[in-house]
C-alpha cells in the first residue's frame, strides 16, 4: 500500500465557537484578550471598535495560534473591525471576500470571510456601523446585508450596529 505522508491529516471540528466583543481599543485590552483566548480557545474571534490604524502592524495585536484579518478606520479615531481565525481552520480554508463583491459601505469597516470547514461552506463577517452613518450608507448596509443573506446559504454576521432605539432583549 502507498503511504503518502505529504498530506497532513485534517482533524474535523466537532464544535465551532465564536467570540464577539466591542473592545473599544484593542491596544489596551490585548493581554486580557490573549488570556481569554488561551483558556477558551474560540474558533473565531470577531472584534469591533479595534481603533487600529494601518501603521499598527499585526504583530502588535497578534494572538498566538490565530490568523488576523482586519479592516481599520483610516480617517478618524475609533471604529475598525477584525476577525481572528484559529490556525487549524485558516490553513487553506479561508478566502477573504473583497469589498466590491457585496459593496458594503467602507464606513462600516467590513471584514467578510468565506470559510470551508468539515465540507461546509459559510460566510462570517464583522461590521461596525458608526452612530453618525449617512442615510445613504445606512441603506446600502441594509441592502447589501440582505443580499448576502439571500445569496449565501449559511451566514454569520457580527458587529456593533449602534441602534440604541432597539430593545435587543425582545429581538
Amino acid at each position: 500500500s502507498r503511504n503518502d505522508k505529504s498530506q497532513p491529516k485534517v482533524q474535523p471540528f466537532n464544535e465551532v465557537v465564536f467570540l464577539y466583543s466591542n473592545v473599544n481599543s484593542i491596544n489596551t485590552k490585548i493581554d486580557e484578550l490573549r488570556t481569554v483566548c488561551n483558556s477558551q480557545q474560540p474558533s473565531f474571534i470577531l472584534l469591533t471598535e479595534t481603533w487600529l490604524k494601518p501603521e499598527i502592524p499585526d504583530l502588535l495585536v497578534e494572538i498566538q495560534g490565530y490568523n488576523i484579518y482586519r479592516q481599520d478606520r483610516e480617517t478618524q479615531r475609533g471604529g475598525g473591525t477584525c476577525i481572528y481565525v484559529k490556525n487549524q481552520i485558516a490553513r487553506g480554508n479561508v478566502l477573504v471576500i473583497p469589498n466590491h463583491k457585496y459593496s458594503l459601505p467602507s464606513s462600516t469597516n467590513p471584514v467578510l470571510l468565506s470559510i470551508m470547514l468539515n465540507n461546509l461552506k459559510f460566510i462570517i463577517g464583522c461590521v461596525y456601523r458608526p452612530q453618525n452613518i449617512s442615510e445613504e450608507d445606512d441603506q446600502k448596509l441594509n441592502d447589501e446585508l440582505n443580499s448576502i443573506f439571500e445569496r449565501e446559504k449559511l451566514v454569520f454576521i457580527f458587529g456593533d450596529f449602534n441602534h440604541p432605539e432597539i430593545d435587543w432583549n425582545i429581538h
